[in-house]
């Protein structure tokens, strides 16, 4: 997906944990061109 972006830079990753409504917790990833900014 990112491969396709404009702005590489602002890709994040996401995984939420199972069940989400018993563990609140959501882990977010960098791909190699996210900014520390992003």
């Amino acid at each position: 997906m990112a491969a396709k972006a404009r702005r590489r830079e602002r890709i994040l990753g996401t995984h939420f944990w199972n069940p989400p409504y018993l563990i609140p917790l959501v882990e977010v990833t960098r791909g190699k061109e996210t900014s520390l900014y992003a």
